[in-house]
């Protein structure tokens, strides 16, 4: 074998062993990790001497790993760490594991939290806790301003930034309260818009301040007034004006004492409702009896005590939600009100109608309007008059809401609340829930209908009412169509209206009623399409049809099915094309569905009965 053929036998084995030995050689392992910080809590407790323990709580999502450390940059420049750092999984009960220490390694304002574990944490979210002790008057974190002391402490930079941050400041108890100043201070200053809550006890004062958002790469600069005397410095020698907080506090209720100012107005407000809901009540109770009905109160109190009671639920409740900050026992008063003043519909009282007889009427009649005039307008919301007393009134509440919105974002949300304070008023008890004036009820839909049948040639329509013995005027109006080829034994077609209650009140309904004569042809050819009951003679048979859809043009289509369904086919009539007439489906109901006794109210009449 010569020498060139050994070297290229042998060379590729020898690059490939070299390689191996390459990777085979020890070196220190390289891992991918990306942190996010979720959160960080922050609780500064505060001593006379500005002496200050700060303690953090940050919750970091690990991706990736091992992480061995984790690095806080921005911390005081005295800091003192404290051995108590550990992190712990962010998961509940056992799922969190046992907490790992964390060695704290201080270089100058970088705080270094080196995981005491072999192998350090990966991927997961973690809990680090952290404490170190700073001195916040030698940082010069603590200023006499004149009336006040201002206390600064300036919080760690985070890269990614973050959605919420949060302090919470504790300090001795002082005469005053601890307070945020202003967005934009005397001194010119705006550092962003802080939201603040106030918690006194007998022996300290905690002031939770959050920072919505806190851009990447930026440090927050938390302040807090106080007391001057805390600190040593000299009192004010006049109450300085509390400026407007941008917190979920009032400022009354940040300096312990109620503001009588709003409670006022609140009891202005009180009996302003008190008077509504008594109007409110009465005009009800009026329109009910007007109709033959009672009305019906949700709550069964008297009136005079519904309105009182009601007023002082609305008062009990913002007192409760804006001065003793308890939202949750505000709402519940809210609701006892809600309850107390709704309405519901009205009970109507049967009466009979008595006999009487059908005869033609005056097509004019149905031009005619109810006589009577139904009281409350201004406080329905089913009527013009209603409909534009409650927007003003919410416009004006929305208004309030947004003025205090700017001083206190929890009182500005609690007025705009206010608003349903005045659903029960407007929503409830309107006119339309009430029974329809006896021969008033769809008179507008009867008038439509009238003016497309009226003048047919091939159907004859006429108006008929119904007359009762001890009066003159009609307790129901209705329109028979009378064609002139149908087969034998039609007896009649005819349009009436029925009132049905929904959920917006009594909406007039067209029902089509159809008589024949049992046996008749015009029966054996229906029969099959259509279910019949007992007409008004022991021969007739009727039936109740209803539109698809309860409009004017349904109800004239319907009409003109019908028409061609009772039409003799050896006549070559358009009857049904006389009213305007389309092929459209109904579904065909029985005259039982709805049967009633002929002595029944006019409003909830039967017109199969008739």
């Amino acid at each position: 074998m010569s020498k060139s053929s050994v070297q290229s036998l042998f060379f590729p084995i020898g690059r490939w062993f070299a390689l191996g030995a390459l990777l085979a050689w020890p070196s220190v392992a390289h891992a991918w990790v990306e942190t996010t910080l979720k959160s960080d809590n922050v609780w500064l407790e505060v001593d006379s001497s500005g002496m200050a323990k700060v303690r953090h709580e940050m919750l970091v999502r690990v991706r990736g790993g091992p992480l061995k450390e984790f690095v806080v940059d921005g911390v005081d420049a005295d800091a003192s760490p404290l051995p108590d750092a550990s992190l712990v999984r962010a998961k509940s009960g056992a799922g969190a594991g046992h907490p790992i220490p964390l060695v704290p390694e201080l270089d100058g304002t970088v705080l270094r939290l080196v995981i005491n574990a072999k192998k350090g944490v990966s991927r997961g979210t973690f809990l680090f806790r952290f404490t170190y002790e700073t001195n916040l008057a030698n940082l010069g974190g603590i200023s006499d301003r004149g009336g006040h002391a201002e206390l600064q402490w300036t919080g760690p930079r985070f890269d990614q930034g973050l959605d919420s941050a949060k302090l919470v400041l504790s300090l001795p108890r002082a005469a005053s309260a601890p307070s945020i100043p202003a967005a934009n201070g005397a001194d010119g200053r705006n550092e962003g818009v802080f939201l603040a809550q106030l918690r006194r006890s007998s022996e300290r004062d905690t002031l939770e301040i959050v920072r919505p958002h806190v851009a990447r790469g930026e440090t927050v600069t938390w302040r807090a007034k106080v007391d001057p005397e805390l600190f040593g410095f000299a009192p004010a020698v006049a109450p300085t004006p509390t400026p407007h907080l941008r917190s979920g506090v009032s400022r009354r209720a940040a300096m312990g004492e109620p503001s009588w100012r709003r409670l006022g107005a609140l009891g202005a407000s009180a009996l302003v409702l008190a008077v509504m809901l008594w109007v409110k009540g009465r005009s009800v109770a009026v329109a009910a009896e007007q109709r033959g009905a009672s009305a019906r109160p949700l709550v069964r109190l008297p009136l005079w005590a519904r309105a009182l009671i009601g007023a002082w639920l609305a008062f009990a409740g913002g007192a409760v939600a804006l001065e003793l900050q308890l939202p949750a026992l505000g709402a519940g008063l809210a609701v006892l009100y809600l309850l107390l003043a709704s309405h519901l519909e009205p009970r109507l009282h049967p009466r009979l109608r008595g006999p009487g007889e059908w005869a033609r009427q005056d097509p004019a009649c149905l031009a005619q309007k109810s006589s009577i005039r139904s009281p409350g307008a201004w406080l329905d919301m089913g009527r013009w008059q209603g409909f534009l007393f409650f927007f003003a009134q919410a416009a004006g509440l929305l208004g309030l809401a947004r003025i205090r919105f700017a001083v206190s974002p929890y009182e500005g949300i609690i007025c705009g609340m206010g608003i349903a304070l005045l659903l029960p008023i407007f929503c409830t008890g309107r006119a339309t829930e009430l029974p329809t004036e006896p021969g008033a009820g769809g008179l507008g839909l009867l008038r439509k209908c009238w003016q497309r049948v009226e003048g047919s040639e091939e159907v004859e329509a006429e108006l008929l009412g119904r007359v009762s013995e001890a009066g003159a005027v009609p307790d129901e109006l209705r329109i028979r169509l009378s064609p002139q080829r149908v087969h034998n034994g039609f007896q009649g077609i005819e349009l009436a209206v029925e009132n049905q209650m929904n959920g917006v009140g009594r909406v007039p309904l067209p029902v089509i009623i159809l008589r024949v004569r049992e046996g008749s042809a015009c029966h054996q050819v229906l029969s099959k399409r259509l279910a019949w009951a007992r007409g008004r003679t022991s021969e007739q048979r009727a039936c109740l049809l209803r539109p698809a859809l309860p409009d004017v043009e349904s109800t004239i289509e319907l009409l003109g099915r019908i028409l061609d369904l009772v039409q003799d086919e050896t006549s070559a009539g358009s009857g049904p094309r006389a009213v305007g007439a389309a092929r459209s489906a109904s579904r065909p109901q029985s005259a039982s569905n709805s049967s009633m006794s002929a002595g029944s109210s006019s409003s909830q009449v039967n017109p199969a009965s008739a």
